[in-house]
Order: C-alpha cells, then structure tokens, then sequence
C-alpha cells in the first residue's frame, strides 16, 4: 500500500478547515504521511493539552466525519473552544462538533 498524504493542521484552524475539501487542504498546510487506508484523513496538530492524554505538538490522524466504529472521536466543544476526545458516539450536536475517529496518535510532533 502507498502512503497518503495528509495535510497537518494546526489546532486553531481546524474548525474553520473542516468543511474544506481534502485538495484544498492540502495546498494550504504542511504534509505527513499515513501508511493505511486513507480517504478524508487529516492530521490536527495539538497546541493544547487535552486531558492529560495529549500534549502540545502531538498529532492526530483523524478520519473526518461521523462513523460507526468503536475509535476515540475527536470533537469541538463549541462554548470553550477545545479540543475533546471522547469513545462515545452520542454527542449533543449544539455543544460539539465531531471532527472524526482518531486513527493514529504522534507523540511530540514526530512525523
């Protein structure tokens, strides 16, 4: 399998990214590369830690969008305006937003 290229995105731009098209993405942001399956996978640069499971300069592959696995969902909460990671699949959508399933963690930026 050839790798994907996946366009890194920092956290503070990420909600106004997510209804851009993957190609438009990545033109606009740094690249990385997944080893796997990968179609609408972009990788979010963390500048906050969530919840003591992720620090500054890890990154997330996310498949964007909704799914039925059982995978850590990475969500927005509207009210704060920070990143959560949640292995729930109900979320009330008037305070989150779903980014997507995580599918890999980077840990301290390394690519």
């Amino acid at each position: 399998m050839n790798p994907a290229a996946v366009p890194v995105i920092r956290e503070r731009l990420l909600i106004q990214s997510l209804n851009k098209k993957i190609g438009e993405l990545t033109i606009a942001h740094p690249l990385t590369y997944y080893f796997g399956a990968a179609s609408n996978v972009i990788g979010v640069l963390l500048e906050n830690e969530i919840s003591g499971m992720n620090e500054p300069g890890d990154i997330l592959i996310v498949k964007r969008g909704l799914t039925n696995g059982s995978g850590i969902k990475l969500g927005y909460e509207k009210a704060t305006s920070k990143i959560i990671l949640s292995e729930s699949t109900h979320f009330d959508q008037a305070r989150t937003c779903i980014v997507g399933e995580v599918i890999e963690e980077r840990f301290n930026g390394k690519q």
